[in-house]
């Protein structure tokens, strides 16, 4: 699958961080669609298609577990990695999604998509 074919969500409520990704990610060539509120992470993956979710997993009235679960639900899941500064909180997801802890460099999360997209096309 090239790049430039592969679809990427980034949720992400520091703004600063967010478009460091988004253009980090679209530079290298993935096709980047921004998200900075937890509210509108689940409608917006419903209605799009996406290969890949990079979600911050801390957010202001975002529960991770229970957003997730709808996406899970989907016939073809999109690939799933979680951000966080809180390692006691992303330990918990660790093994079940990719985790990034904060901070990282952008070489990691380049290398953490490629890993996370490998490990979707041998689900699907």
């Amino acid at each position: 699958m090239g790049f430039s074919l592969v679809r990427i969500l980034v949720l992400e409520d520091d703004l600063n961080l967010l478009e460091i990704f988004s253009d980090y990610l679209s530079g290298i060539g993935f096709h980047v669609t921004p998200l900075s509120e937890g509210a509108q992470f689940v409608p917006t993956v419903l209605q799009s298609s996406f290969d890949l979710l990079i979600c911050d997993l801390i957010l202001p009235g975002f529960n991770f577990a229970k957003e997730i679960n709808a996406i899970e639900k989907l016939k073809k899941p999109p690939g799933i990695i979680i951000m966080s500064g809180d390692f006691d909180e992303a330990t918990k997801f660790v093994g079940q999604y990719r985790v990034l802890a904060k901070p990282f460099e952008l070489d990691t999360m380049k290398k953490t998509i490629h890993e996370a997209l490998s490990r979707r096309e041998q689900l699907l």
